[in-house]
């Protein structure tokens, strides 16, 4: 998922961290440690105690708009799955998202994204999908938005895994699989001619190695300080004695305690887990017809000394690190070679999750101006038509003024028989001036003046328009009328009618269908129901003072003749 600009929020169980993104790049991290054992509690709460940490870390940003934020966060109620589909494109999205929903429900939101290249003309096409429970998403959103931050979508921390993994797979060759290790998970992907064959995740991390250094230290403390004293040791100092030390297979001291004999009895478990899951995979995955010769340990873990020893004891197979391994931070949120750091930096783009009141928001918010947009185009559309028939009346009178000599002699030819031909020729020129100016002109101004007058808080209207209807002007209105005070929302609508035929100008008000509606909001209270409305409002015209004359014919009779 690129992102050019703005923040990047990291919620694990052990640090929250917050980092400021510009052109592609973290230019900046901060994060604070929390205790692990205390992340169930963090739930159930809805996330407050986390409020004061996430605005204590905003305060040391420089400011900015928080509009722009992507939540990356790591979730128990998550559901993923990866499928295989021969076809690709969109037949293979709408497979995996088709799958996924028998699990998860038709209601709940589901993203998926291909892994690797999707538009591959030949071989299988890899999806995944995944989907998280609305509740989980609330409780994110409503702890963000207390913050005063307006996330624009929600990533699984286990989701941006796969999708680096897989992506720094695709361009290995036959020989060479990958194993992503990330502090939460692992990621075992496999390519054959630049094409993923392979892609399974894992739900151990290294960040059960550093559990188990987490164990050593604390039992070293009661022993110097007593059972009854409070534990000094978080993740994160274990986490950084994990990178220095990693896997202790010499003998080697730190702060009096021997790792190799304190630390590595702990660790075996966990790496045992580790190389099992990556042999079966292996095994059953990719299975024996392949020339897989290495195994790559890429990922933050690939910074953690001995780690290809450790899982190399279980394989068969030729163990190397990732380029670039010396100079990976996995300590550092957002620090170089960490999955939030490839994961900003991805070129393509990741569907995001949100819970369904954001997209109920978002929606309030684009019907809101796209009725102010329209109330706007319509104010100017009947002050441009008022303009314009001003501008043809003045033009009309004016003409009418400059010809005013005509119209005299023309009330005086019975006295002026000699020049009746002349008064003849210039009547049949008067009747043709007025014919083409005495188009009718509907009232428009005044019905739109005193309809926006009753509009209050029971009418809602979502357009307003003039046309024209066998001749005869109407204005249509849609909208929908909801409850005020004792009223109810039909009888709301009913007086709203009987003000609009009593508008001067006014010849009748039809009444169109009406639906029932649900205007139930977020604050609002719960079950409110609305009437939506139709109506059309016929208006009658403004004619011309000089309309008479526009009936006049140059040869309707013989004005010689006395």
């Amino acid at each position: 998922m690129s992102i050019p600009n703005g923040f990047v929020i990291s919620l694990v169980p052990n640090r929250l961290s917050v980092m400021l993104v510009s052109r592609g790049r973290v230019q900046q991290s901060e994060s604070t440690s929390l205790p692990s054992q205390d992340w169930s509690d963090l739930w159930a709460d809805g996330l407050m105690q986390l409020d004061l940490p996430l605005r204590q870390l905003l305060s040391r940003f420089p400011k900015r708009s928080l509009s722009n934020t992507t939540l990356i966060y790591e979730s128990k109620t998550l559901t993923k799955q990866i499928t295989t589909d021969e076809q690709g494109g969109a037949f293979a999205r709408d497979t995996a998202r088709s799958k996924l929903r028998e699990m998860v429900g038709l209601d709940t939101q589901v993203c998926v994204t291909p892994l690797g290249n999707d538009t591959a003309t030949s071989g299988p096409t890899l999806m995944l999908a995944y989907a998280d429970r609305d509740d989980t998403l609330r409780s994110l959103y409503a702890w963000l938005n207390r913050c005063g931050v307006r996330v624009s979508g929600m990533i699984p921390s286990s989701v941006a895994s796969v999708v680096v993994a897989a992506q720094q797979a695709e361009s290995l060759d036959d020989e060479t699989a990958i194993f992503y290790l990330d502090g939460h998970c692992g990621v075992l992907c496999y390519s054959s001619g630049k094409h993923l064959k392979l892609v399974r995740p894992t739900d151990i991390g290294f960040n059960k190695l550093a559990e188990s250094y987490q164990q050593v230290f604390q039992e070293h403390q009661a022993k110097e300080a007593g059972p009854d004293a409070p534990a000094q040791c978080c993740v994160q100092d274990a986490l950084n004695c994990l990178v220095e030390h990693g896997i202790p297979f010499q003998p080697q001291q730190y702060k009096g305690i021997e790792l190799r004999s304190g630390v590595l009895p702990r660790m075996a478990p966990v790496l045992q887990r580790i190389g099992i899951d990556v042999k079966q995979t292996i095994r059953f995955g990719i299975g024996g017809e392949t020339k897989l010769k290495n195994l790559i340990v890429a990922g933050p873990g690939a910074a953690i000394p001995n780690i290809t020893r450790a899982v190399s004891e279980h394989l068969e197979l030729h163990m190397k690190l990732a380029a670039g391994h010396e100079g990976f931070e996995p300590a550092v949120a957002g620090g170089f070679g960490t999955t939030e750091q490839q994961f900003i930096e991805l070129s393509k783009s990741i569907p995001v999750l949100l819970p369904r009141i954001a997209g109920d928001e978002r929606s309030r918010k684009q019907l809101q101006q796209a009725v102010g947009i329209g109330a706007v185009i319509a104010a100017v559309a009947v002050a441009g038509q008022f303009l314009n028939y001003t501008s043809q009346r003045s033009h009309f009178e004016s003409e009418i003024q400059k010809d005013s000599g005509r119209y005299q002699r023309v009330a005086q030819f019975e006295q002026m028989q000699q020049q009746a031909h002349e008064v003849h020729g210039m009547l049949g020129d008067i009747s043709k001036l007025v014919a083409s100016h005495t188009d009718p002109q509907p009232y428009w101004e005044t019905p739109l003046a005193e309809i926006g007058q009753f509009v209050g808080s029971g009418i809602r209207i979502q357009e307003l328009r003039g046309e024209y209807d066998s001749g005869t002007p109407v204005l249509v209105i849609l909208g929908y009328s909801i409850a005020e005070g004792k009223l109810s929302a039909g009888q709301v609508l009913d007086q709203f009618v009987e003000r609009i035929g009593k508008i001067e100008h006014v010849g009748a008000v039809r009444m169109g269908a009406t639906t029932r509606i649900d205007v139930s909001t977020q604050q609002g209270e719960n079950n409110a129901w609305g009437s939506q409305f139709t109506l059309k409002v016929m208006l009658r015209n403004r004619y011309s003072p000089y309309e008479a004359f526009a009936n006049a014919s140059e040869g309707e009779a013989d004005w010689t003749q006395p």
